[in-house]
């Protein structure tokens, strides 16, 4: 979960700013990085995921949409059906969970994260 990222294609990176609001540069080749900082990153990246019902996780989105994060997540094969595995969300100051093109999550629920909370699905 991530409150909003930017892209930076000559830079080769992207800029993520976490609900924390702590902001961290991730380059898109992180192989090209030492195993420790390449750690770092994936770790924080990690620490910043929830496992969710696949009913209630954002819409499956182009793995072309987040192939930025390819060199720190498996993002699926599709030839074994696995292009949805990872999915990445937005969220606004307010709580609410939007998808990367700020659309809504779930047409029939209100999907909401608290820190202290965490995920909420509310029927419509």
């Amino acid at each position: 979960m991530i409150r909003s990222y930017q892209q930076d294609q000559k830079k080769q990176g992207t800029w993520i700013t976490f609900l924390n609001n702590e902001r961290e540069w991730i380059p898109y080749n992180g192989r090209s990085l030492s195993r420790k900082q390449w750690r770092e990153i994936s770790a924080m990246l990690m620490q910043n995921t929830l496992k969710v019902a696949d009913h209630l996780a954002p819409k499956a989105i182009s793995k072309t949409q987040i192939q930025w994060l390819g060199d720190y997540f498996y993002l699926g094969k599709p030839e074994y059906d696995e292009s949805d595995m990872l999915r990445v969300a937005l969220v606004d100051e307010s709580g609410a969970v939007k998808s990367l093109d700020n659309s809504v999550v779930k047409d029939n629920y209100h999907i909401n994260y608290d820190a202290l909370i965490g995920y909420q699905a509310n029927k419509k």
